[in-house]
């Protein structure tokens, strides 16, 4: 079986081995001189640093690769964490501003997702303790604001890895619909942002929530409507029906900006009306409506204590009360 780094190494130029990896041109900056060290992890992983000082998430995209093309797949989680849920057939890297990895969200067949972030050892930690999540490919999502591009917020990694295919960008909120998070609206700042959702209830009452998330953060917020998206189908089906980059472009440059939903106005409210004049309550607590024995404990309690017969009278009312509960009733 071909090692993972083997497969990364092909992407590189003027590649050749140096002590325990490799040394290749880097291309992210113009390099003369091979300066991009390439070397296997213990785990397996492809470790990637330029010294002149070009961040990883450049030199992944410029080399075509994917964050997973750095990851061995076989990483399986130990049963009992997982409980046992299937085979791991994809695993989505979730990367800080910095281009640093913080988690992965993996897939699983039968389908079932789960979240890791990488331990010192270099293994796996079966859960996102301690970690802040963040937008999927943060770094590209970052780039395309300050350029000015549209964003494309979709319901999954996989929609966001075919829309990035046809050379979009594309961003979803980690582990699914629904689990959207104020927090994530900063990334968006000041950016475009068109909200593509599932075709079924759900994914629409996501889309509003990320909508009314992203107001007052983003400069443009819209929500489209792919034509001809089959009940409960993302935008994965409509580019396998013949769906474009172009095509989402235009439907995004003509869908109207989000406006939430204006709050009912009740119109005509009726003037206040004054609450009818209530008998007086008597002058002070009658310890003799209560029977024989809890008066004479009320008006005892009463005098040893220095209060009014109020004070332990309500309270053996409501105790009474709930003693009785059902056990008592009164036919007129």
């Amino acid at each position: 079986m071909q090692r993972r780094i083997d497969r990364a190494l092909v992407h590189f130029e003027g590649v050749r081995a140096s002590g325990r990896g490799f040394v290749a041109r880097c291309p992210a900056h113009e390099d003369t001189h091979p300066s991009l060290s390439i070397a296997e992890g213990d785990d397996g992983r492809v470790l990637l640093h330029c010294h002149a000082g070009c961040p990883p998430e450049r030199i992944i995209e410029r080399a075509g690769l994917a964050w997973e093309d750095l990851f061995p797949e076989d990483d399986l989680p130990v049963n009992g964490q997982t409980g046992g849920i299937g085979t791991l057939v994809k695993a989505y890297s979730y990367i800080d501003a910095d281009g640093h990895l913080l988690y992965q969200t993996v897939r699983f067949e039968p389908k079932a997702f789960r979240q890791r972030q990488p331990n010192r050892a270099g293994g796996w930690i079966w859960n996102l303790q301690g970690i802040e999540p963040v937008l999927y490919r943060l770094p590209d999502v970052l780039r395309a604001v300050k350029e000015g591009r549209t964003v494309f917020l979709v319901e999954g990694e996989k929609d966001a890895d075919a829309l990035r295919r046809q050379g979009l960008t594309a961003t979803t909120s980690p582990m699914g619909a629904g689990k959207w998070k104020d927090a994530y609206a900063e990334a968006l700042a000041g950016g475009e942002v068109a909200i593509v959702p599932d075709a079924d209830e759900a994914g629409q009452r996501h889309a509003e929530q990320v909508a009314r998330s992203l107001q007052g953060h983003s400069k443009a917020v819209r929500i489209l409507s792919l034509p001809g998206l089959p009940e409960k189908g993302d935008v994965s089906d409509w580019l396998r029906r013949g769906g474009t980059a172009d095509e989402l472009m235009r439907l995004a440059a003509l869908a109207p900006l989000y406006a939430p939903s204006p709050a009912v106005l009740v119109e005509d409210w009726p003037a206040p009306q004054s609450f009818p004049r209530a008998s007086a309550a008597p002058a002070a607590f009658k310890a003799f409506l209560l029977p024989a024995t809890l008066g004479d404990w009320v008006e005892d309690v009463a005098e040893r204590m220095q209060v009014p017969l109020d004070y332990p009278g309500i309270g053996i009312i409501v105790t009474a009360a709930a003693a009785l509960g059902r056990k008592l009733g009164i036919r007129p």
